[in-house]
């Protein structure tokens, strides 16, 4: 059985963030065993990871370091780190000056960093022992500033967060696993959530091990060995003492983002993936301004005076004025950039007339580049004028779901859904409507797709390793696969026996990492469609995990079942795509 040995320093859960805590007994290699020490200068120590002053949590990005080095300085700290590594006989796969920041809560400013790939054998106390020198070594040659990273490399390519096979042992036992976790486990305080992936380094993402993950607030600083030894003694008990338990600090996330806006979403049609905001407000839009619409729903049949204000207050704007104005601000941006010296001084030609001369293959250019600005200038005044005349104004909601709201599914299980309806102003309604089709109402990446969404049909039950795809504003077309072990979230509701709270789970549906190790989605793909192959709408994306790299989205059959209990409505449905 491993743990890890943690040191009295807050470094500690910054560079561990990813393994706040770990426990295993299976056969199998974890990039998570073994001991981690972060020493009082802030250096780790650990299993595949070592270095310091500052290191970056992982999932870390990696970037050219900063432009105050030549390449003259970039080649002498390499040559440093090299020098120091052939001392000690150590073999590395690679040497670079880089720039380092956390993917997630990222650092202000790049982190400046000596980064080595080590070959996929460890020797935790020989790395600590270099990153050490190679820092003193910089030190001497006034290098300041600078950290150092030693890294294996399958580490360094990844953390696959994958699905688990239907025929594995866990698969039918996973509900009362989760539920037995919670029940017994004490002091849960920081938990936030459960999970049940394959987890691993490895690129074969069959034969990495199947991980209990645990996650804890991000502001949370303690270790969790003690908790991860509990949670693998009940997993015992189910007969599964070769399933790792880890945890982590959460990395969950709304995939909401301020993107700019298409020329088209100013025309006053309703535009798949355009934000959705408060009426002339620039707060987020899940709150609404409605105290209420946080834990219950708007129903059509609450009392007349609160649906009154609910009109006046729950008021939707597409696109959101916050985007049409960092649209104008981009625009504005690519002009003045497009602006530069070369075309001034062919436009200060072309103005002389025929006193002027310019080669053709300038004047060419200079043309190409005022037709770019041209285009960009009458974007801009659009949205300007858009932003102007508010008509960037949709409607009011007429019901939904709140902002937390939790419905039992079929099985009884608690689900999360996330929906409202509303009720389009005239001025806009006439431009969308087309008889019974919706004009607009396809992917963002529709020709692309494995066939021509129709995005209408019932809910299938879905059977593990579904695949999946999504066509979303910022990651365009991406598959993958569906997992069919929930995962759950903590919420913690007022206590009804008194002061405090009680812990609720609540089932979320995820998906893993797409097949190729980009992410299925980023921020400003919340909102896009989930479908199968042939179409059918599957579920609502919703957020994701940045840490995981996995995605959690509503299932449509829980959204269309809310509705109808909220509404009355008989039956859901989604407008066909238009006929091309």
């Amino acid at each position: 059985m491993s743990s890890s040995s943690v040191a009295a320093t807050s470094s500690f859960s910054q560079v561990s963030a990813h393994s706040m805590g770990f426990c295993s007994t299976s056969s199998t290699s974890s990039p998570f065993d073994g001991p981690v020490v972060v020493d009082r200068m802030g250096f780790l120590q650990s299993t595949l990871r070592a270095g310091g002053p500052y290191l970056c949590s992982l999932p870390a990005r990696t970037i050219t370091a900063g432009p105050h080095y030549d390449a003259d300085t970039v080649y002498q700290i390499e040559g440093y780190a090299a020098q120091v590594l052939r001392d000690l006989h150590l073999e590395y796969q690679g040497i670079r000056l880089v720039g380092r920041h956390s993917k997630i809560d990222p650092e202000p400013e790049q982190v400046t960093t000596v980064l080595v790939r080590m070959p996929n054998r460890p020797q935790p106390e020989l790395w600590y022992q270099a990153t050490k020198k190679i820092n003193q070594l910089l030190l001497r040659h006034r290098h300041h500033g600078i950290s150092v990273e030693l890294i294996e490399t399958d580490l360094f390519n990844g953390i696959y967060c994958s699905p688990i096979e239907s025929n594995h042992s866990i698969f039918p036992k996973w509900k009362n696993i989760a539920q037995e976790i919670v029940a017994r486990c004490p002091n849960k305080d920081d938990w936030v959530g459960l999970d049940c992936f394959r987890y691993g380094t490895n690129p074969d993402r069959s034969s990495n091990p199947v991980t209990v993950i645990i996650r804890v607030r991000k502001t949370c600083e303690s270790s969790f060995v003690t908790a991860a030894r509990y949670v693998h003694g009940i997993l015992a008990t189910f007969d599964e003492a070769n399933v790792d338990v880890l945890f982590t600090k959460d990395g969950t996330k709304s995939f909401i983002l301020n993107p700019t806006i298409p020329l088209e979403a100013t025309t006053g049609s309703v535009y798949p993936g355009v934000s959705l905001g408060i009426h002339q407000s620039s707060a987020g839009c899940s709150t609404l301004g409605l105290k209420r619409w946080v834990r219950h729903p708007l129903t059509v049949h609450d009392d007349p005076s609160f649906l009154d204000i609910a009109k006046r207050i729950l008021r939707i704007d597409h696109p959101a004025p916050r985007d049409l104005k960092v649209t104008i601000k981009s625009l504005s941006e690519s002009i003045k950039d497009m602006k530069d010296t070369s075309f001034y001084a062919a436009k200060a030609e072309i103005d002389k007339g025929e006193d002027g001369w310019l080669p053709d293959s300038v004047r060419a250019e200079y043309e190409a580049a005022l037709k770019c600005i041209q285009q960009f200038e009458t974007e801009r005044d659009t949205c300007g004028k858009m932003l102007k005349n508010g008509a960037y104004y949709l409607g009011h909601v007429v019901a939904g779901s709140g902002m937390h709201r939790t419905r039992l599914d079929g099985n009884n299980r608690r689900v999360a859904v996330d929906w409202a309806l509303i009720k389009i102003s005239s001025n806009r309604i006439h431009r969308q409507m087309h008889g019974d089709r919706v004009s607009g109402n396809k992917g963002f990446q529709y020709s692309n797709t494995p066939t021509n969404l129709p995005y209408h049909g019932p809910f299938m039950h879905a059977r593990d390793g579904l695949k999946l795809y999504k066509s979303g504003r910022s990651t365009g077309m991406t598959a993958s696969v569906y997992h069919g072990l929930e995962s759950v979230r903590l919420d913690r509701l007022e206590s009804k026996k008194g002061p405090g709270y009680r812990l609720v789970i609540t089932w979320v549906n995820k998906i893993a990492t797409s097949e190729n190790s980009y992410p299925f989605a980023e921020g400003g793909d919340s909102g896009s469609w989930i479908t199968r192959v042939d179409g059918k709408v599957f579920g609502i994306l919703a957020g994701g995990d940045e840490r995981q790299g996995t995605t959690y989205f509503c299932r449509i059959n829980d959204v269309f079942d809310d509705i109808k209990d909220i509404t009355g409505a008989a039956d859901v449905r989604i407008a066909l795509s238009p006929v091309s």
